[in-house]
């Protein structure tokens, strides 16, 4: 069974596949230490914005924007 988007609405992504797999990818990066944050802000560092990104099952939601590598 395909997945549609709604009428009136261009391209819908669903998450809901690739959530697992995505949590189980950072986890990974976590246990290696790859993921640091600033002490200050504690946001991510840029690195990790790039790893997180590069681990995404679907990729990012926009090749210019790291959304869900920086959630």
């Amino acid at each position: 069974m395909g997945e549609q988007s709604p009428p009136g609405i261009e391209f819908v992504r669903w998450t809901e596949r690739h959530a697992v797999g995505d949590l189980h990818a950072v986890l990974r990066l976590w246990d290696s230490n790859r993921l640091k944050r600033s002490e200050t802000t504690r946001r991510p560092a840029a690195a990790t914005v790039v790893a997180v990104a590069r681990v995404l099952s679907a990729g990012d939601f926009y090749s210019d924007e790291p959304i869900g590598a920086f959630a």
